[in-house]
């Protein structure tokens, strides 16, 4: 089996360094969250490599059925991901906090490895 590696890079963050100095590398279940979260952020044609791929939930901030379209395009989105189990329940909640942010939760399993993952983005 062909382990996938990427560097260690949240989306709109900085990237990180190993302890040896070099650039971090991501695998497993932290490649696939750091996939996801870039997933959901990512707007439809800024990746010019793959001009499709992205949900780009936060272009929807604002907008007063935001919280009820985002819930359901996120899971839609997750659904079409082979790095996630999809024989395995995938459950997103959204929400809006005081300052009007919208706040989306997800868990899925990883397909590479099993594990849970859990993660909850705020979006602004």
């Amino acid at each position: 089996m062909t382990t996938i590696v990427d560097l260690f890079h949240y989306y709109g963050g900085d990237l990180q360094l190993s302890p040896t100095g070099g650039l971090a590398l991501a695998s497993g279940a932290s490649l696939t969250d750091q996939t996801v979260v870039r997933f959901v952020l990512t707007n439809p044609g800024d990746d010019p490599f793959n001009p499709t791929w992205g949900l780009g939930a936060a272009k929807m901030v604002g907008q007063v059925e935001a919280v009820v379209q985002v819930q359901a395009l996120v899971l839609a989105g997750l659904k079409t991901l082979s790095i996630i189990d999809q024989t395995q329940p995938i459950t997103v909640s959204a929400s809006l906090d005081d300052v009007g942010d919208l706040n989306v939760s997800m868990q899925y399993i990883d397909a590479g490895t099993g594990l849970t993952i859990g993660r909850s983005i705020a979006i602004s």
